[in-house]
């Protein structure tokens, strides 16, 4: 048989000169012919005009009987798989009382779908949902969920699914277990909270717990149990009615106590905790929205949770809080005596 190389280096890459030449070899079909031209297809390849004629001439043998077995050629796709978007994670408030709204976005070759839920750290994951959405519906979604002029801002989508998770798993939520797998493909998150790779609670000071309140007048509520407040409500009102005659420094000094013990009771490690991550995720909402220096506040103050409260040194934070919890229990008013705390 022919050498193939030699054939071409002879004709050349003229379609025309090796359609002559071809013209003899169909005159002659055989198995030997056909596997030359199979040889000659390979060293033609890149040479479309030849490559042409050989493969015409291949069709004809066939026609003329000459069969043979070979893979079917892979047609080339001259499109580049679609790379998707990478998924993004959005943190944002529920509400006035700093839960926080979480969501998260995927590309999946059949359009976006969308997830989000909200809750507190100490109430755990409230809700979750996560469907399929058309991408105008899901920006107006978000643009919706605005709270005291906070909207939610992109962050990491690893950090979104770190607070999916840290939420879940103080109380999960049914509809999370079950679409977990959507999140094994996001990367986890290591390290502390995100508002630390842009504030140090270090260089802080002074941090002022009325800044937050006007922000978020209910910050917090969650954490109470109205059966927990209950018993100092009754106590407090008891001690402003008492018949024992006592001077306003006495009456105020034994509601300060009730206050203290109350404190000390309602704000163990774990409750504090709870408020701690809160005003650190509050501070990052706050920060992404251009209000640094409320941020920083927030951060204080959720830095200071970390000591123990105590009688000696009084938290006027913990003490709001707790009027607050009062007076979102109440329909009168907490003892007036109150608000100088």
């Amino acid at each position: 048989m022919m050498d193939p190389s030699s054939l071409k280096e002879k004709i050349g890459n003229d379609p025309k000169s090796l359609e002559a030449f071809l013209e003899g070899i169909l005159k002659e079909p055989s198995e030997e012919n056909l596997n030359l031209l199979k040889e000659l297809r390979d060293v033609y390849k890149d040479h479309k005009g030849c490559l042409k004629v050989i493969k015409r001439a291949i069709f004809k043998l066939r026609q003329k009987g000459i069969a043979f077995e070979e893979e079917e050629e892979k047609s080339v796709s001259i499109l580049r798989p679609v790379k998707l978007p990478e998924p993004k994670g959005y943190l944002g408030l529920w509400d006035l009382s700093g839960r926080l709204f979480l969501a998260l976005e995927k590309e999946t070759p059949r359009g976006l779908v969308g997830f989000s839920g909200y809750g507190s750290f100490e109430e755990g994951l409230l809700d979750f949902f996560g469907s399929p959405v058309a991408k105008k519906n899901w920006r107006k979604f978000l643009e919706n969920q605005m709270v005291s002029g906070l909207r939610p801002k992109e962050v990491p989508a690893s950090y979104a699914k770190k607070l999916f998770e840290e939420l879940n798993g103080i109380k999960s939520h049914e509809e999370f277990k079950k679409q977990a797998s959507q999140f094994e493909s996001i990367p986890s998150y290591e390290g502390k909270p995100l508002i630390f790779q842009y504030l140090s609670s270090e260089a802080l000071t002074n941090p002022k717990e009325e800044k937050l309140f006007e922000i978020l007048p209910h910050f917090g509520l969650w954490v109470f149990e109205e059966e927990e407040l209950k018993p100092y409500l009754e106590e407090l009102k008891s001690a402003q009615e008492s018949p024992l005659v006592l001077t306003k420094v006495q009456k105020s000094q034994r509601i300060d106590g009730i206050v203290e013990k109350a404190i000390q009771t309602l704000f163990p490690e774990r409750k504090r905790h709870a408020l701690r991550r809160s005003l650190e995720e509050v501070a990052l909402v706050l920060l992404l929205n251009d209000k640094r220096e409320e941020a920083e506040n927030a951060l204080l103050l959720a830095e200071r949770l970390k000591e123990e409260p105590s009688p000696l040194r009084p938290d006027p934070f913990l003490r709001k809080l707790f009027l607050l919890g009062l007076q979102a229990l109440s329909s009168e008013k907490a003892p007036t005596e109150l608000s100088s705390f």
